[in-house]
């Protein structure tokens, strides 16, 4: 069975839940429009496909995957699919990056880890002091967002993630966000996620 065929079986079935993993997605590299419209065709996928892709989605590099597709309307379509959804209320995000970048797709609900984002992107800092060896990157910026249909997924709500780092995944392809002002080292009121 091809890759892309067995891709779909799995997204169909749950198993095996591997095909959905990081290198399951790895192994599609050159068909991942193709999948991605396949997936939107199905439009529904087994609940332990959704598990094995936001398990893909907090390990790798996922800014990676929106490349591949290649179609940002393909891509959010899909991704709406692929990962559980949201059905809370409108929840404050912060995103950290570098000013003039792409607005991308995981925010998080705490000002905290959007901050050491902005900063030091994907090095690895002191949590708390956000201190480290590493240079901070210029022209860093914190936006700040009310968020509510644009949310597809919150991984941060999904018992294992529950505390990690207070993760949503958005389409922010229309999103309306201001930047945050800086604020103090207030690190304390951010490890109280809700």
């Amino acid at each position: 069975m091809e890759t892309l065929d067995r891709f779909i079986a799995a997204c169909v079935t749950g198993e095996p839940r591997k095909a959905v993993s990081f290198p399951g997605f790895c192994a599609l590299y050159g068909n991942w429009p193709d999948a991605f419209r396949r997936i939107v065709e199905l439009g529904t996928v087994h609940p332990e496909a959704q598990a094995g892709f936001l398990d893909t989605w907090r390990r790798a590099p996922t800014y990676m995957f929106r490349e591949y597709v290649g179609d940002d309307d393909l891509y959010f379509r899909g991704l709406r699919v692929l990962l559980p959804s949201y059905d809370g209320p409108p929840t404050m995000l912060y995103r950290g990056q570098v000013d003039g970048d792409p607005i991308g797709t995981s925010w998080s609900r705490s000002y905290h880890i959007a901050k050491k984002f902005a900063l030091y992107s994907w090095n690895n800092v002191n949590p708390i002091t956000l201190k480290t060896d590493s240079k901070p990157r210029e022209n860093s910026v914190v936006l700040r967002t009310l968020a509510s249909v644009e949310i597809i997924c919150a991984p941060c709500k999904i018992n294992q993630w529950k505390f990690k780092e207070g993760e949503f995944i958005l389409d922010p392809r229309g999103l309306e966000y201001e930047r945050e002002p800086d604020r103090p080292q207030e690190w304390w009121d951010d490890l109280r996620l809700r």
